[in-house]
């Protein structure tokens, strides 16, 4: 989840009618912030995505396509405008199109699940209104706009749709929640004739409905604090894009949330361990580093300088 901007003025695109609007805060952030431009130019050697924009493992194996590693598009467009990289901008642009250009006639790209799609036209809805905010030119992208259509009316998407709500009924994960709801938020500002704004409501009050009276957001019925950084990171993204009302819902969960993560955060910047996840077979997963950005966009919603210093420790700026 990531952005981009710059104060200029905006042109109308000419492939598709998207109308131009003032730099959202997340953009202005990208294009402002010191702390976010040291960890866009930190996360500048994303490395791989090839000149045609296959990326990860699709470059050696493109007839076994692993949407995930399209989806990196987005990184390299926010980190590429944070940075004023030109090259980042257009590799992340060529990742999104080395994607839609191998959709099936039916919508589907390969293999991938639900989850897989959704995050994927997500990440593109996102990196579109970035473009756009950012005053950068974003018609390539915009004319595979109704691929986003094509995508969700297949018939394995939507049936993966049910299969996912009913999982998450008995399996609840509050980060897999609020991903969803944000990606189709972002799908929806792609191309409004969606109409996905009313499931991505729901599925965000069900999310906020889960949290724990000291902040928690839990994952799976348990406390688990990489979880919860990805969870408050997409409520971030959601309050700035949201209505007032929206904001004014996201904000308790975001206090209290960053309030008992920052008591997670170790002196060697790494999470509690008491506070991370457990696999199936019973061992407990390494200490996961913790990492600036969702601290970074707190710092502009509410955060204020207590958060920014915590990014600014998880960035190692001195």
């Amino acid at each position: 989840m990531k952005t981009c901007f710059v104060f200029a003025v905006f042109a109308l695109l000419s492939i598709m009618p998207f109308i131009a609007h003032a730099a959202s805060r997340e953009a202005d952030m990208w294009l402002t912030d010191p702390l976010l431009q040291a960890y866009a130019q930190h996360g500048l050697p994303h490395g791989g995505i090839a000149e045609d924009g296959a990326a990860g493992k699709n470059a050696n194996t493109p007839e076994a396509m692993q949407l995930a590693a399209q989806a990196r598009g987005l990184d390299s467009i926010q980190y590429g405008i944070a940075a004023q990289k030109h090259f980042a901008v257009q590799d992340g642009v060529n990742a999104f199109k080395w994607a839609f250009d191998r959709q099936a006639a039916d919508g589907a790209f390969g293999t991938a699940n639900f989850t897989e799609v959704l995050n994927f036209l997500g990440a593109y809805g996102q990196a579109v209104t970035l473009l756009n905010d950012a005053g950068q030119d974003a018609s390539a992208l915009e004319a595979y706009a109704p691929k986003v259509k094509l995508a969700v009316a297949n018939g394995k998407y939507r049936q993966g749709q049910a299969i996912w709500e009913s999982r998450m009924k008995n399996n609840l994960s509050s980060s897999q929640i609020f991903s969803a709801a944000l990606a189709l938020h972002f799908a929806n500002l792609a191309d409004r004739t969606l109409q996905s704004d009313d499931m991505a409501a729901k599925w965000l009050d069900e999310g906020l409905r889960l949290r724990k009276g000291d902040g928690v957001l839990p994952e799976k019925g348990g406390r688990n604090a990489s979880a919860q950084e990805n969870s408050l990171k997409y409520l971030c993204l959601y309050a700035l894009y949201g209505d007032n009302g929206t904001k004014a819902a996201i904000l308790p969960a975001l206090r209290d949330g960053f309030a008992w993560l920052a008591a997670q955060i170790q002196p060697d910047l790494t999470l509690a361990t008491a506070a991370a996840p457990v696999k199936s077979s019973g061992k407990q997963v390494a200490p996961k580093r913790a990492v600036p950005l969702a601290f970074v966009l707190w710092s502009h919603l509410g955060g204020g300088e207590a958060a920014r210093q915590t990014a600014q420790k998880l960035a190692g700026i001195p």
